[in-house]
């Protein structure tokens, strides 16, 4: 998903919203100083999984998040449900995890103020 994620933040940043891009290659351990210190500046964070969020880089996000009592808000983006065959990029155009749909969902979470 970092390729689909750099590709949106290209999209975004041609709109004027500027965002960065993190990689966490595994859950544990996980960077917890890297993401308190995005927490810290109470902007939205957003984790983009092409598998279920629950149980997921989201929540471990979530937790780390929540321990530190920083008042981000964490927006898990994923497959919502379970899981099936195709082309892949149709899957990720139908889970809106293909580049335009990220980063319209994070447009819209900038323009509402969230």
């Amino acid at each position: 998903m970092n390729s689909y994620s750099l590709e949106a933040a290209k999209i975004l940043s041609k709109e004027g919203i500027k965002v960065d891009v993190v990689n966490f290659s595994t859950l544990k351990p996980i960077d917890s100083n890297k993401i308190i210190s995005y927490s810290e500046m109470s902007i939205p964070i957003f984790t983009v999984e092409d598998h279920n969020p629950i149980g997921g880089l989201g929540s471990r996000v979530s937790e780390v998040v929540a321990e530190n009592r920083n008042s981000s808000r964490v927006f898990r983006l994923g497959v919502d449900g379970f899981g099936e065959s195709g082309d892949p990029k149709d899957l990720y155009i139908k889970y809106g995890l293909n580049p335009e749909s990220i980063a319209n969902k994070i447009k819209d979470e900038f323009h509402n103020g969230n």
